[in-house]
């Protein structure tokens, strides 16, 4: 039998847990995050690693007393983001920073497989397979699948020096099931976007046919429109070609006095997407204001709503952090913050939705123009959106205390959305609490369940004691009725703990 650790005991003693048998996996998902390392020879190293918990709470790799090393190395290996491998596993990809020598500093992405049962697939599960390295700092990857048993990952590329010092770019790089660089002879990454101004903040979809959909932001580095930022998009194919103005260049999605920032993209139903992002006033009456707006564009890179940006949400409220979904129905469902910005409630933030059908309408209206998913006292924001799988959405957000015995404390709440934009849960009066407890619980991450609820991971750290400033790694289900389903709804179940701290977790349904 495994010795529990002093630290999972302690969290355990918080958390009034037991520890759970272990049973047969069945609707597992699988948790991948980083773990700092705290002290000792290797303090301030990260590395990343895995566990999988199955659709009762039960931790099932290693016998639940340790997580899979993902990628562990001198170098710290961090921001990972995952993707099912379509084979019962997930494919991971990460950045990889040297902390010593020539390239200190220098930044690269990397990736690795990890099969059912924890084994490790690239280089006999020995090293990570490198994806994008260069003189450029590779950064910030976002990986999606190929649709077969691959996947493409994206990231940006940050001039370190030379004459393109301070440059952001947007590359690419595809990757088989087996491990093997596919994209201009596994030599180089195809530049999604490089051009003189930065370009960064970037979202993807499948195209459906092997490629991919990327949107991103564009923001001018000189000229009279230096600072001012824009949404542009570009379509890459399974074979590494951009599609779109003939690779030329970008297809402007948005672009106005006002300043476009922060894009989020979901696919159409038709072969293109919907584009939603913030609107930022940058002088005059709406200087300093932000909104969220919405643009559609086709597979073949048109823009469809001719009109212009659709108004999601145009308040004297500070609206922004969008989040969204397909509808099902060639629309969309977005969430986000509002925030007032004068009078008593000012600096509070609540959660917000809308839906947006095909051809730009707004759909839902409750307070002006909008569906607010939870409004209190605490300052509710960063939210996260899943499908319910009956027209609807579940939304998962940070609540926090801004005054009394509890300010400054964080915890995770929820609430389901009806297609009608109607609150489902304690009859639409009060949000689920999905963690709440004297740790602060943030950095959440969320996968359907398949079955109409939710699986929630979060990032919780100590505030107080021997063990502050620690982090672990939490998760929670919720079933359809906002009933909490794991250790008898009371608390969350550690996935990933150590004397080291884990953070930024990200989590995939195999």
């Amino acid at each position: 039998m495994n010795r529990l650790s002093p630290k999972l005991l302690f969290l355990l003693g918080i958390l009034g847990m037991s520890v759970l048998p272990l049973r047969p996996a069945q609707a597992d998902v699988i948790v991948v995050c980083e773990r700092h390392l705290r002290s000792g020879e290797y303090a301030g190293d990260i590395d990343i690693v895995a566990q999988r918990i199955s659709s009762v709470g039960e931790i099932i790799w290693q016998e639940g007393a340790e997580s899979i090393a993902v990628a562990s190395g001198t170098r710290a290996e961090r921001n990972p983001h995952a993707i099912p491998d379509s084979s019962g596993g997930l494919i991971v990809a990460f950045e990889i920073e040297a902390r010593t020598g020539d390239r200190v500093g220098d930044s690269e992405i990397a990736g690795q497989r990890i099969d059912g049962s924890g084994k490790l697939m690239w280089n006999d599960g020995e090293t990570s397979t490198l994806i994008a390295h260069s003189d450029w700092a590779e950064k910030n990857p976002l990986i999606i699948p190929d649709g077969r048993g691959g996947a493409i990952v994206l990231f940006e590329r940050q001039s370190r020096g030379g004459e393109h010092a301070g440059d952001i770019d947007i590359a690419a790089q595809r990757i088989s099931p087996s491990g093997l660089l596919l994209w201009e002879e596994g030599k180089a990454s195809v530049a999604v976007s490089s051009g003189p101004a930065l370009e960064y903040n970037l979202d993807a979809i499948p195209d459906g046919a092997g490629g991919a959909i990327v949107v991103f932001q564009v923001e001018a580095r000189s000229g009279d429109y230096a600072g001012d930022s824009e949404i542009s998009a570009q379509r890459v194919d399974a074979d590494g070609n951009l599609l779109w103005n003939n690779g030329q260049s970008s297809v402007s999605v948005a672009a106005s006095v006002w300043g476009e920032a922060n894009p989020v993209l979901v696919p159409d139903g038709q072969g293109g997407a919907i584009v939603i992002f913030e609107q930022h006033g940058r002088t005059g009456e709406h200087g300093g204001d932000i909104n969220i707006g919405a643009q559609r564009i086709s597979a073949t890179g048109e823009v469809l709503w001719g009109q212009g940006p659709a108004d999601v949400a145009s308040t004297t409220r500070l609206e922004r952090n969008p989040r969204a979904i397909p509808d099902g129905q060639g629309g969309a469902i977005v969430v986000f913050d509002v925030e007032p910005r004068t009078g008593e409630y000012a600096g509070d933030s609540e959660i917000a939705a809308q839906r947006i059908d095909a051809d730009g309408r707004m759909m839902w209206d409750e307070d002006e123009g909008l569906v607010l998913v939870s409004s209190s006292v605490w300052a509710e924001r960063n939210p996260v959106v899943i499908s319910d799988a009956q027209g609807g959405a579940i939304v998962i957000f940070e609540s926090q205390a801004r005054t009394g015995e509890y300010a400054g404390d964080t915890d995770i709440l929820a609430q389901r959305l009806s297609p009608l934009g109607e609150r489902l849960w304690n009859q639409g009066e009060s949000s689920a609490v999905v963690s709440s407890s004297p740790l602060t619980e943030r950095a959440v991450v969320a996968v359907p369940d398949g079955v109409g609820g939710a699986i929630v991971v979060l990032e919780a750290e100590a505030r107080t004691g021997e063990h502050s400033g620690d982090s672990d790694v939490l998760a929670q289900r919720i079933d359809a009725e906002g009933e909490m389903m794991w250790n008898s709804g009371e608390k969350s179940t550690p996935v990933a703990y150590a004397t080291s701290g884990e953070k930024s977790p990200v989590v995939v349904a195999p």
